[in-house]
């Protein structure tokens, strides 16, 4: 009986020896993991910190810009097509949206002030 206890406990040692051994490599195989993903991650965190360092000079500067190109298109717009009721709405839709910009922008200009 004690012959088959000792055989037992061998038996069992060898067990926990290989799961050991086992969870070794899962957390070598779980560590590379991690680190491939902490790199990757890294990576991404400096792609969008370079693409993160617009002024707000700069982006004022894009918005005029931007706005100018769309205005001069609606102005040969309104100049080739016949005026119409529809078209007043659209423009009224537009000065109504630039006057809630402006309203923005004076309310973030009167906070800071």
């Amino acid at each position: 009986m004690e012959a088959e206890s000792i055989e037992y406990l061998k038996k069992r040692i060898a067990s926990l020896e290989m799961d050991l051994h086992s969870s070794h490599q899962k957390q070598h195989v779980l560590l590379t993991k991690n680190l491939a993903t902490e790199k990757k991650l890294r990576n991404m965190e400096a792609i969008f910190a370079a693409n993160q360092h617009d002024t707000l000079e700069v982006l004022v500067d894009n918005f005029i810009t931007d706005g100018r190109v769309v205005l001069k298109k609606i102005s040969q717009q309104v100049h080739i097509i016949e005026f119409d009721v529809e078209n007043a709405a659209s423009l009224q839709k537009m000065i109504d949206y630039l006057q809630h910009v402006i309203a923005e922008l004076e309310s973030l200009k009167e906070n800071y002030q």
